[in-house]
């Protein structure tokens, strides 16, 4: 599991002791289980390949293309330019 993931399940699982939703000790009790397992998945994706691309991810493309910022900044002020100039 990505460490983002599991930071946002944290997030998520720490504010509720703090709100006194639940009580302090299920809360603690809680956070050590998911970092427990967070550490037990990390050690058996180390030690075999075969668990690490089964429950590990590879990198996400966000963008799949990628358009020059410095053509795109020109294309919007070259009309501007040419109306402040006149």
């Amino acid at each position: 599991m990505p460490p983002g993931v599991v930071a946002l399940i944290l997030g998520e699982v720490v504010d509720e002791p703090i709100y006194g939703d639940v009580p302090l000790v299920q809360g603690l009790l809680v956070i050590g289980i998911i970092a427990a397992w967070h550490w037990v998945n990390s050690w058996l994706s180390y030690r075999s390949i075969w668990l690490d691309r089964l429950l590990g991810s590879g990198p996400t493309t966000l963008r799949a293309t990628v358009t020059s910022t410095r053509a795109a900044a020109g294309a919007s002020t070259s009309s501007g330019a040419r109306k402040r100039r006149r």
